[in-house]
């Protein structure tokens, strides 16, 4: 019996020590699962938030782009990438607004909100109709009319909303009224969109924008009555848009 004691302890020890050598394993597995379950909705919200904020810089250049081509005539094209971080591609296409006049709109999937529901204006301070954000409208708004030398002839907007499966993140380039405000006659200029013939609409990125002067035309329109007559010379400039 002297024997056998010592013998059934050890066995018991070993026994012990290897349950608990297990656990702190489970444990430290269990640990590490949960971390990098944690990790990766932090690192994809990150990675959507990088891939939107390049989008920003892409399409406020888009936007300088077309409003230096309407001006100054000629073509452009304009490159824009995926960055290859989003749930789906987003999809970039050439479509009418409540008023009937076109405007650039990307769509995407992201697993962040990055805007307010309706269209925040992100290249000014004045976004490009006259409510704040342009949604689904049952008639046509207004356009907003900016300042020549202070607000851009074309804005780029920004809004989020919650779908299945993640947000919705929708973006616009939008061109509107600019007025210039040393001009007798209240100077306003224009910029119109219109597809190029022969050319996509729509594309999925990462996609090519080719962006060309079409048209050019004056009027001069009386905004006032016949017995107080108020004169606006209108410049309006037609710029094609189509995907390669």
């Amino acid at each position: 019996m002297v024997v056998v004691i010592p013998m059934t302890f050890r066995t018991r020890k070993g026994a012990a020590e290897l349950v608990g050598n297990v656990l702190m394993i489970l444990i430290g597995i269990s640990l590490i699962a949960e971390a990098f379950l944690i990790f990766i909705p932090i690192s994809q919200k990150k990675m959507d938030q990088a891939s939107t904020s390049y989008l920003e810089e892409t399409l406020s250049s888009l936007a300088d782009a077309i409003e230096v081509t309407a001006l100054n005539g000629g073509e452009t094209m304009v490159n824009i990438e995926t960055k290859s971080r989003f749930t789906n591609p987003p999809i970039m296409k050439l479509e009418q607004d409540s008023n009937g006049e076109y405007r650039l709109v990307l769509k995407g999937q992201s697993k962040a909100i990055h805007y307010a529901a309706t269209g925040v204006p992100l290249n000014d301070f004045l976004g490009p109709y006259n409510i704040t954000g342009l949604t689904i409208q049952s008639s046509a708004v207004a356009k907003a009319t900016g300042t020549l030398g202070v607000n851009k002839g074309v804005v780029v907007t920004g809004s989020s909303n919650k779908v299945s499966g993640g947000i919705r993140l929708n973006m616009e380039v939008t061109p509107r009224p600019i007025k210039d405000p040393s001009s007798s006659t209240g100077k306003i200029t224009k910029i119109v969109f219109v597809p190029i013939p022969g050319k996509s609409t729509s594309s999925t990125l990462p996609t090519r924008i080719s962006i060309k002067q079409t048209g050019e035309s004056s009027e001069l329109v009386n905004e006032g009555t016949a017995d107080n007559p108020l004169m606006v010379s209108y410049r309006t400039l037609t710029v094609g848009v189509g995907f390669e």
